[in-house]
């Protein structure tokens, strides 16, 4: 499931060739990377999970969280005054998407960590599966598309509501 969906993220950006695909190596391992997490946690979503399990995704959620804010706007958005300057909008926005991300993920996972019961750890599940628009978000606004990592968190609500019918996992 991982390696598909960071494939995935590789192949959307396979419309600018071999450059496009070398820019979106960092975005497909980030999304490969919290897919793995996620994939990882569901297996205990029947009969329960283990601590162990839900800590060691735990930090691999907030390297990733990390890692979209700081490595995407750093590698993916230069300045047309300099290589490595960041726009001040994409670095706040992708800042922000990724704070949003690790606050509702890493929520739902810690408390998996402390109480891995079938229930805790189907919640922190869906939590992941919902952390992947402000996880796609920062990584757009990283890559100086603000008004379209905007549109992602405009989404949010209408996947709530579509969820409230239908269940993430």
């Amino acid at each position: 499931m991982a390696s598909t969906r960071a494939l995935d993220v590789a192949l959307g950006a396979s419309a600018g060739g071999l450059a496009g695909i070398r820019r979106a190596a960092v975005p497909a391992a980030l999304v490969g990377a919290h897919t793995a997490g996620v994939t990882a946690l569901s297996r205990g979503e029947v009969h329960g999970g283990s601590t162990a399990t839900a800590r060691a995704v735990a930090v691999g959620t907030a390297a990733v969280a990390t890692a979209s804010a700081v490595l995407g706007p750093v590698l993916g958005n230069p300045d047309p005054r300099g290589p490595r300057r960041v726009r001040p909008v994409s670095l706040a926005l992708s800042t922000a998407m990724a704070t949003w991300y690790a606050r509702d993920v890493l929520r739902a996972q810690l408390d998996a960590a402390r109480t891995p019961d079938a229930a805790t750890v189907r919640r922190a599940t869906g939590q992941g599966i919902r952390g992947f628009v402000p996880l796609q978000g920062s990584l757009v606004a990283g890559r100086g598309r603000p008004m379209a990592a905007l549109g992602l968190a405009a989404s949010v609500p209408l996947g709530r509501l579509a969820m409230r019918r239908v269940s993430a996992t």
